[in-house]
């Protein structure tokens, strides 16, 4: 459980479909939903690696927002 899930809301959000290129790192392949943090989410990249993405950026990275 990550710590900032809370009750009923899941941890995270899996990609609704798997990376087609790496596109130099920036491949989505989950998220954690923008209602854990308010201000932005932890983006998990097909590189391996994690990053926080400010809420403005979401769709940059075509994330749905809320």
């Amino acid at each position: 459980v990550w710590p900032a899930s809370q009750g009923g809301v899941p941890n995270y959000v899996v990609s609704p479909r798997p990376p087609q290129t790496d596109r130099a790192g920036t491949e989505v392949l989950g998220y954690e939903p923008l209602s854990n943090h308010g201000n932005g989410i932890n983006v998990f990249f097909a590189a391996g690696r994690c990053k926080f993405v400010p809420a403005a950026q979401m769709e940059q990275l075509s994330i749905p927002r809320p």
